[in-house]
């Protein structure tokens, strides 16, 4: 990767800590990122069923990619981190 694509995909990834029960998106929220769990956990539930991603869980990337607003509601389970992925990585070709 080019020092220019490095710049363009640097502007798109982040990091971000959350503290327990803190809500990461609601459902029915316009999606702009997908996230990694990179430490804790988070819990994601919709209406009939919920569920616990740990280390290395990607959620949130059926709604970015689709274009869709989020099905779920998702929170920290604890302190946790995420890196969250912009939109902007699956259209920009920049990077391919």
């Amino acid at each position: 990767m080019d020092e220019k694509k490095y710049s363009t995909f640097s502007c798109m990834v982040s990091l971000r800590c959350y503290q327990k029960d803190e809500v990461i998106f609601s459902r029915g929220n316009e999606s702009y990122y997908s996230y990694l769990v990179l430490r804790g956990s988070v819990i994601e539930e919709s209406d009939d069923s919920s569920r616990k991603l740990e280390f290395g869980s990607l959620f949130g990337e059926v709604s970015l990619i689709t274009g869709t607003p989020y099905f779920t509601t998702t929170f920290a389970a604890g302190a946790s981190t995420f890196t969250h992925l912009s939109a902007l990585l699956c259209t920009n070709e920049l990077l391919l």
